[in-house]
């Protein structure tokens, strides 16, 4: 593996010989969790959030480190194993056009650094993230299941989100 991120009950990683994604659930091994649409995407970056997973289109080792996209949604069956579909939660007309840089995933959202500057967040629980207006360009972000952060390029940590699961974290240093 090349890269990999963990959702609730799944783990998502970007095979290195080929840079495709490859998902699959801690129940029951050996079978791929990405939508079929998807499987014959490389990827240069991917995210896990609790139950869904973006990930930016391109060779994980080329160097051209930008991309669009691609979205899916993991969910429980009737018994109880896990299966995927491209996600309309995820699906949102203002990012598909985007090219991105990074790309991270919380509980009901994704945001990532776009190629142009600056930083988007989308899916069903994207407004509660507070992300909007101009923002910085990071060199780094990380999420949690309700609050997202970054390091500027000067070196200064922003997050927002839940404020309960922000406390403690020294914003603007």
């Amino acid at each position: 593996m090349a890269a990999l991120s963990g959702g609730e009950g799944f783990l998502c990683g970007i095979l290195v010989n080929t840079s495709l994604a490859y998902c699959w659930s801690s129940i029951a091994s050996g079978i791929d969790l990405v939508p079929p649409i998807f499987k014959t995407t490389a990827y240069s970056h991917i995210a896990a959030g609790k139950n869904h997973v973006c990930a930016i289109r391109g060779s994980y080792y080329f160097d051209h480190e930008f991309g669009t996209v691609d979205c899916w949604e993991i969910f429980e069956t009737w018994n109880k194993s896990l299966s995927s579909k491209q996600s309309t939660l995820f699906s949102d007309q203002s990012i598909s056009n985007l090219v991105f840089k990074k790309v991270v995933s919380g509980e009901g959202f994704s945001c990532g650094g776009v190629r142009d500057g600056g930083l988007i967040c989308w899916g069903p629980n994207s407004s509660n993230i507070g992300v909007s207006g101009p923002v910085d360009n990071f060199t780094a972000l990380a999420s949690r299941r309700a609050s997202l952060c970054g390091i500027s390029y000067f070196g200064e940590l922003k997050c927002w989100g839940d404020t309960d699961l922000l406390a403690g974290h020294p914003n603007g240093t």
